[in-house]
């Protein structure tokens, strides 16, 4: 039976059509729409010569003695750290209860002066009640639970905290299933291990822009509309079987925080803080993130969840820098009241103040 020549055209002019309008998509998106990938480049816009060290525990941590500023989108970071390499100042065991407070760049304070971090907002509003308390900064650009677990394992024993509060983002899902090798420390400059094999085993999504920018706006439709998760780094694409065992995995590691901080004398709780993708979501409850709360609900650990508050605000914007994910002055501001009302409101997460002369030991028996 002869073959149908105008059905074979068709077929021709539909494919050439289809190639030509991807082809113009994409020379359209490179021009006005250019989709930087998470280069080297754009992690050194976050970094200093000399910043980072490597910690067999934690991965990597901010050098100790460290004094610099950042600058990204216009935002600038001044920072300096103490001889932990805590953006905090040292340590003083005169003061007491002392708190610390372990995260990501949301805790660690990206665009924020140090002394409006939620930490410090967090020690301020509570020193009416504890006028010696001392809540030491341990959050950290680009951790995890899993780095905030090494973090803990290497100063908790020698700061002796009597709380622990873990400040976990939305992006902790995906970041904790890379684990504490994720980035590695060249020249003080942190090496982006996973992302550079990830891109390499895809050359198209490497090379095009369009598929990159319809990844995005694919993203930002399911975080908004079906109660997905904002992606942990640009441009990769977790499925929902990669986040449920982040979730899983998110719930373990914060178990083990919990037992590090009871070993080492110190209560432990979870600060859930809120990211601007799922303040928007229609979605009240996202599936995933709920399933760990009640995990970590039911392993007996207190939390304040953020995320209701957030969305109650007319103006919740305020509370993050413009056209970013972190926290403004006003976001550290607010998540500082709603947490040290938090800590009055439990009760037991803190001993009483010792009503004698300062530099007595701390109240036992916790």
């Amino acid at each position: 039976m002869p073959r149908n020549p105008s059905r074979s055209i068709k077929i021709l002019f539909l494919a050439g059509s289809t190639l030509l309008t991807l082809l113009l998509g994409e020379v359209v998106v490179r021009m006005l729409l250019p989709q930087q990938l998470p280069s080297q480049q754009t992690i050194r816009q976050w970094i200093l010569p000399g910043m980072y060290v490597e910690d067999a525990r934690a991965g990597y941590r901010v050098a100790p003695g460290f004094e610099g500023q950042l600058q990204r989108n216009r935002v600038r970071t001044h920072f300096v750290t103490n001889s932990l390499g805590l953006r905090d100042i040292e340590a003083d065991d005169t003061r007491r209860p002392r708190v610390l407070a372990f995260g990501d760049s949301n805790t660690w304070g990206w665009g924020v002066k140090q002394a409006s971090v939620w930490p410090a907002v967090v020690g301020r509003r509570l020193r009416d009640h504890y006028p010696h308390i001392q809540v030491l900064n341990c959050g950290t650009n680009g951790y995890g639970t899993a780095n905030a677990l090494g973090l803990l394992q290497d100063i908790g024993p020698q700061l002796a905290p009597d709380l622990v509060l873990l400040g976990f983002y939305a992006n902790d899902f995906s970041d904790n299933l890379a684990g504490i090798n994720a980035y590695s420390v060249k020249d003080g400059y942190l090496f982006d291990e996973r992302s550079q094999r990830y891109w390499q085993a895809r050359p198209l999504l490497r090379r095009s822009h369009l598929i990159r920018l319809i990844n995005r706006v694919w993203d930002g439709i399911r975080v908004r509309w079906f109660g997905g998760l904002p992606q942990g780094r640009a441009g990769w694409n977790f499925d929902l079987d990669d986040l449920r065992k982040g979730g899983a995995l998110s719930a373990a590691l914060i178990i083990q925080m919990r037992d590090l901080s009871r070993q080492i004398g110190a209560r432990f709780a979870v600060v859930w803080l809120p990211a601007p993708e799922l303040v928007r979501s229609t979605k009240r409850k996202i599936p995933i993130r709920w399933q760990l709360r009640a995990a970590v609900s039911s392993a007996g650990i207190p939390s304040i969840d953020l995320l209701a508050p957030v969305r109650q605000l007319r103006r919740w914007r305020n509370l993050y820098i413009p056209k970013d994910s972190h926290l403004s002055a006003e976001g550290h501001a607010f998540v500082g009241r709603l947490v040290s009302q938090f800590i009055e409101s439990e009760g037991s997460l803190l001993p009483e103040p010792v009503t004698a002369e300062v530099g007595q030991s701390r109240a036992v028996g916790r």
